[in-house]
Parts: structure tokens; C-alpha cells; sequence
């Protein structure tokens, strides 16, 4: 798979997914200030997305960090794509990074102080959100959405 398809794909779920949050009658609190503290719920429904239109091989990758300017560690969500992208839908929260959607081949700048401490499979990742009805309205709106065009 190309990098700009990966590019397209993300630039659409991320548009569809301010939309979907826009509208939503109730907007979770991890999803309030997107894209800020939303990396977990955003990087598995974008991968569980990249997973249906054919992307193979997703890595789900928690990183932490704690700058000496920072009184408590900093959480991170990102994704790997089949053995070749860093793909982040929410990496704009951060002041060293201007982009809404980074695809790299290599680690991006703003990413290079977060210790990845744990990865795995998209399909191990825990969507406790989706068995929640608030969480759910927004994720079958942005499921509409993306079918729709």
C-alpha cells in the first residue's frame, strides 16, 4: 500500500470523524477536545477502518514520555502500518507538530521522545468504548458517514 493512499484514507476518516463528533448529541470526554487526549479511541477506530479497505499488518503502539518541563508522564496512541508507516490521526495536539495526519516511514520528530511500552495487533486492542452507548452513536455516524460517499 502507497502513502498516499494511506494519506487519503486518514484525511477522510478524520474529516468524517469532526463531523460526527460536531453532531453528536452527547460527545464523550476523551473526544471533547479532540484531537488532544482522544489518541487511543481515534488510532483504534482508524485502524479498525484501515483494516476493512485492505491495509494487512496494524500495530497499535502506547508510548509514554515525561519531558523535564512536565510534572506527570504524557501518554501517546499511534499506529504502524504493515511494516512500513507511523500514522497518527491526532499528533497536531502537540506543539512540534503541524500536521493533522502524519504518515512517515520513519518515527516522526514529535513521537521520538515517547518510549513505546507496549505494541501489538490492532485486533488485540481493547474497545471497551464500543460497548458504550455514547461511544458506539459516534462510531456507527462515522461508519454511516464513510459508506455513504
Amino acid at each position: 500500500m502507497t502513502k498516499g493512499r494511506i494519506e487519503a484514507a486518514c484525511n477522510y476518516v478524520r474529516h468524517h470523524l469532526i463531523e460526527a463528533i460536531n453532531d453528536a448529541d452527547y460527545v464523550p470526554p476523551e473526544l471533547m477536545t479532540f484531537p488532544g487526549g482522544s489518541c487511543e479511541l481515534t488510532s483504534y477506530w482508524l485502524g479498525t477502518l484501515l483494516k476493512k479497505i485492505g491495509f494487512q499488518k496494524i500495530i497499535f503502539c502506547n508510548g509514554s514520555r515525561q519531558l523535564s518541563h512536565e510534572d506527570q508522564p504524557k501518554n501517546h496512541v499511534w499506529l504502524y502500518i504493515d511494516e512500513s508507516f507511523y500514522v497518527d490521526i491526532t499528533g497536531d495536539q502537540f506543539d512540534n507538530c503541524n500536521s493533522p495526519v502524519v504518515v512517515e516511514e520513519s518515527l516522526p520528530d514529535y513521537l521520538s521522545d515517547f518510549r513505546p511500552f507496549r505494541t501489538y495487533p490492532i485486533e488485540e486492542a481493547d474497545a471497551v468504548c464500543l460497548r458504550d452507548a455514547n461511544y458506539n452513536a459516534i462510531w456507527q455516524d462515522l461508519n454511516r458517514r464513510l459508506e455513504s460517499e
